[in-house]
């Protein structure tokens, strides 16, 4: 089938029956970022399910590592300087637009959870405007089950994602049904990521937590990403090496709009690192790191040294199966 120009967090069913995730707004004429997520399945393993079947999910939450596995496709990518998961466009069969499914959801709720979804579109809207707003995950194709499933959405537009983040404040003072983790939940949360990436509970509770990223609606979790709504061709972007691992220092200056976007690039005010190396950016697969990308200061970063085969300057990569690495704001 002629496949459109698909964003970030946009869903494909492909010819093997699974549901496949796409990752970012650079694409090749061949092939598309992503991975598989959800597939079909005979056995009784997963409550997600629509009228084609059941489904067990691949990836239970967004892990490098996992994601590699959970895909057989991958091809080297020059501008991202590693092996990549990729989804041939010869194998997909249907798209799955997020903005279009809040627009059916809305016009005739199904569930439960639906139902949810529109109260939260509402309450944003009615700070931030008539934003693009979409739903992705379970929800998008359909297989989502009510009392497990979480609500995440995505923001495509840097304007309208801007005005969401600030209408947040807004939203959480006012609109009861949507809340902020309490303590409980806010730790727990902690505690899972300090598990996974090796950070503190304590940093990822005070840096990398805000309600417009995550929080309850109704009990019920959900989650924001944010993104430009760009199409790019990513065989024209600039391509860039690997150089090893590497530590440093970075200071970046605050609201920077390309944190928003997926992957998250901010541009770096100064930095220490070894050799008098100049880092031009910090770029992050790890949707954690968005509110300190966004908001800026000063941290150590740990992860995966590229350099520019245009330019010869470098940026550190981290969220990459080759190297998870981390960001740990200081003062």
């Amino acid at each position: 089938m002629l496949i459109s120009n698909v964003l970030d967090h946009y869903y494909l069913y492909l010819k093997n029956g699974c549901y496949a995730v796409v990752v970012g707004n650079a694409h090749s004429s061949g092939y598309i970022i992503g991975y598989q997520k959800y597939c079909r399945t005979n056995n009784d393993v997963g409550p997600w399910q629509n009228g084609m079947g059941r489904y067990r999910r691949l990836v239970p939450v967004y892990d490098p590592v996992v994601v590699h596995r959970s895909t057989p496709w991958k091809i080297y990518v020059h501008s991202y300087g590693c092996l990549a998961p990729i989804i041939p466009r010869s194998q997909v069969i249907n798209i799955y637009d997020p903005a279009r499914r809040v627009k059916d959801i809305i016009s005739s709720p199904k569930d439960v959870l639906e139902e949810t979804i529109i109260d939260i579109i509402h309450a944003v809207k009615m700070y931030a405007g008539n934003v693009n707003i979409g739903v992705t995950g379970s929800i998008l194709v359909g297989i989502h089950v009510p009392g497990i499933s979480d609500v995440d959405l995505v923001v495509y537009g840097l304007r309208d994602s801007i005005r969401v983040i600030e209408a947040f404040s807004e939203v959480i003072n006012t609109r009861g049904h949507i809340r902020v983790f309490n303590k409980d939940e806010l730790l727990s949360w902690s505690r899972r990521l300090e598990d996974r990436l090796g950070i503190s509970k304590d940093i990822v509770s005070r840096y990398f937590y805000r309600p417009w990223r995550r929080g309850k609606v109704h009990d019920i979790d959900y989650s924001i990403i944010y993104n430009n709504g760009i199409y790019r061709q990513l065989d024209l972007m600039e391509p860039w090496r690997n150089m090893g691992v590497i530590r440093a220092k970075i200071c970046l200056e605050p609201y920077q709009v390309s944190a928003l976007n997926y992957p998250s690039e901010a541009y770096v005010h100064r930095c220490e690192a070894p050799n008098n190396i100049w880092i031009r950016m910090i770029t992050s697969y790890e949707a954690l790191y968005i509110p300190f990308l966004y908001e800026g200061g000063c941290a150590i970063v740990e992860g995966l040294l590229q350099k520019s085969v245009w330019y010869g300057d470098y940026r550190i990569v981290v969220g990459v199966a080759e190297n998870r690495g981390k960001i740990i704001p200081v003062k």
